[in-house]
């Protein structure tokens, strides 16, 4: 049969079904070719109008389809097989506001429609509306819950709701149906990661693997996964099977080259590493990367090397200059003439609490006059930040690092103070970007960017030296005070017995109670020597939530204290009351060195009245202990070397009245250190400054 025939009445359904069969098995122009014979016989009907347009779409000729779903709902209007598939074909063009009304009208007729649900919902998550989404994604699987399409996107929108918990189970529902759907098994790793399940995590991104080899996204999960437990010889073997899949990809060498120990076992491996380092930085050329692969593979320096106690600014500076062609600062922002300043803090995924902590007071204390926003990272850090911190404006940033500068940059903001610079990708490249007129590094994470678009450091004189310009690229402002004003915390009244924490009442306490990665390899001579003359001591440490960190510095400390070791105690992770009553339970805290305590596990301790001792370094992040009781006027408990630290804490451990006087100075202290409003005017004062002057 020619196009020039006519299709007889009788012989149409026939040729319908032929037409609607090629059409399934994807042979579209016979497909085509019969709907256009048929139609040129039955021009007026409406449904070889829809299938025809339905062809014309899914042949990427959407304009096309348009005109034919159109024609099909003016002859008759409301049908919602029409609605449906015109809405489709408006989601393909883009038009996705029209194909809302058209998804809607097909549930008017038709509420228990799976497959509208399921359009509905992926325009509602296009649109940005992740509630709507998540309700027709739900709705669509209460409908039919063997989808594995409705499943997958579901469990895909809870996640990127933030909704990790809801996630997971959608996850594990689809993978019950399809224990091989390798996608799933990757995103339920990501999910899981985010619940601090790690162990599981890893399982998944494995069993994904497994499934395909070839799988990217899973390998460099995984790889993520073993960086960040420490487990630094899989790590390096992931990156070799991830450059294997990628034909030797130059991003994959240098990442595997920023795999520092996490947990070092010397100071020498700290040492070596960093020079390693160093030297394989002469070999990159700069002009392979490429921006794209620099963010998705991190390749931001490595934040652990800020626990090592080296003065790496020299290397800090080389790493940052390798991305100076990269990546080209936004334009200038002017400074306005008579306006107040408008500040901006920035705080990125996974750091929002220690920022509360820290910085809340300080940020509910500025005057009116000051404009003051918070930037953080969808889709969680409002819903965290806001209820401490309610009454400022948000700016929720993309996960996308180039849009979130532009997300910045066109708010315009006089200054920039970042919370951390380097504690993860987007905290380190973000400033390469100038997204603000002037970017400020703070005390939240202590040591120099290397980055030259940042153009101050706040700092404290008490934190510095008298040499310490040199160990910033940032110009080093040096406030008077400690620029925090931070709130008392709420230690339990009464006496906790320790038997409780599983000690007799004549130990004595240590307590180390930093994160492990802060525990240098020069604390464990410092155990060693309170060990040794001290036959009642036990330390303290705190697990790490990734217990392979915590298996790391055990191993470590079994070999360097040997017969002593069983005398180290690791606590389990506890509530913060039953942590503060742990803190005021022991007899002394011991500051970790290189990296000391900040303020929250010191003004804990001050406020439970246990001492610490500390030994200041030369660097910012080695003397916070130290500057907080300079602050204070104390110093009975400042270290001048190691002998004298171990001195120090045995006295505070054994005699009686020198403990007690030490107590009565470090509550006495907090009057000092705890919601200092010197602090926040210094702060003010400095802010309104650089806003009109720089």
């Amino acid at each position: 049969m020619t196009s020039a025939q006519s299709i007889t009445p009788q012989q149409l359904d026939s040729h319908m079904r032929n037409a609607v069969m090629l059409h399934q098995q994807g042979r579209l122009a016979d497909a085509e070719k019969l709907y256009r014979q048929a139609l040129d016989s039955f021009p007026g009907n409406a449904d070889i109008m829809n299938l025809l347009g339905t062809l014309c779409s899914q042949d990427n000729r959407p304009q096309e389809g348009l005109q034919f779903l159109q024609q099909a709902l003016t002859i008759h209007p409301g049908h919602p097989h029409y609605m449906l598939n015109l809405g489709q074909t408006l989601v393909q063009l883009g038009r996705t506001t029209e194909a809302i009304t058209e998804f809607e009208g097909v549930l008017r007729s038709q509420p228990r429609s799976a497959v509208a649900h399921f359009n509905l919902a992926n325009c509602y998550k296009k649109a940005g509306q992740a509630d709507s989404a998540c309700r027709h994604y739900e709705t669509a699987v209460s409908i039919d819950a063997n989808s594995e399409k409705y499943l997958y996107n579901y469990a895909n929108a809870l996640q990127a709701a933030g909704r990790y918990r809801s996630a997971i189970g959608i996850y594990q529902q689809l993978l019950e149906l399809n224990p091989e759907h390798a996608q799933a098994h990757n995103n339920l790793g990501i999910v899981l990661s985010e619940w601090d399940r790690y162990q599981e995590a890893g399982e998944h991104y494995r069993k994904a693997i497994s499934i395909r080899p070839d799988f990217v996204d899973a390998l460099h999960n995984l790889l993520q996964l073993y960086e960040s437990n420490g487990q630094v010889n899989d790590a390096r073997e992931t990156c070799d099977r991830l450059s294997s899949v990628l034909d030797g990809d130059v991003h994959i060498a240098i990442k595997r080259e920023l795999l520092l120990p996490v947990v070092a076992g010397s100071e020498s491996e700290m040492r070596e590493s960093l020079s390693r380092l160093d030297s394989v930085l002469d070999e990159i050329d700069a002009e392979t990367l490429q921006l794209e692969k620099v963010f998705r593979y991190d390749l931001s320096y490595p934040s652990i090397a800020i626990y090592y106690g080296q003065d790496d600014v020299s290397l800090r500076k080389k790493y940052a200059k390798m991305f100076a062609g990269l990546i080209e600062p936004l334009a200038p922002i002017e400074r306005g003439r008579d306006a107040e300043p408008d500040i901006a803090f920035i705080v990125t995924k996974g750091h929002e609490g220690v920022f509360i902590k820290c910085m809340a007071g300080l940020i509910r204390m500025l005057p009116e006059n000051i404009g003051c926003s918070i930037i953080c990272s969808a889709p969680n850090g409002r819903t965290i930040l806001s209820e401490h911190l309610p009454d400022v404006e948000y700016l929720e940033i993309s996960n996308d690092i180039e849009q979130a500068a532009r997300q910045i940059h066109v708010q315009q903001f006089d200054i920039l103070f970042y919370w951390e610079i380097g504690t993860d990708c987007q905290n380190y490249f973000l400033p390469f970007f100038r997204p603000a007129r002037i970017q400020v590094a703070c005390w939240g994470w202590p040591s120099t960017s290397g980055i030259p678009q940042v153009d101050y450091y706040l700092s404290s004189e008490l934190l510095e030296t008298a040499t310490s310009d040199v160990h910033y690229s940032e110009k080093l402002l040096r406030l008077t005070r400690l620029p925090v004003y931070y709130y008392r915390p709420p230690v339990p009244d009464g006496v906790v017995n320790r038997p409780e924490f599983g000690f007799e009442a004549h130990d004595h306490l240590y307590l180390c109670a930093q994160n492990l990665r802060k525990v240098h390899p020069s604390m464990d001579r410092i155990f060693s020597m309170i060990l040794q003359r001290d036959d009642k001591a036990h330390i303290l440490l705190i697990d790490d939530k990734r217990e392979q960190i915590t298996g790391i510095l055990r191993q470590r400390l079994a070999h360097t204290c040997q017969d002593m070791a069983e005398r180290i105690h690791f606590m389990q992770r506890m509530p913060a009351e039953r942590y503060l009553a742990l803190v005021k339970t022991a007899d002394v805290i011991l500051d970790s060195f290189c990296y000391t305590g900040g303020a929250n596990t010191n003004y804990d301790a001050f406020a439970a009245g246990t001492p610490v001792v500390t030994l200041p370094t030369g660097f910012h992040r080695g003397r916070y202990t130290c500057a907080a009781y300079k602050q204070a006027g104390y110093h009975d408990c400042i270290a001048t070397d190691e002998e004298d630290y171990v001195r120090i804490a045995i006295t505070l451990a054994n005699d009686t009245g020198f403990r007690a006087k030490a107590s009565e100075s470090v509550k006495a202290a907090c009057s000092e250190l705890l919601e200092d409003r010197k602090a926040v005017d210094e702060f003010v004062e400095n802010v309104c400054f650089l806003s009109r002057h720089v």
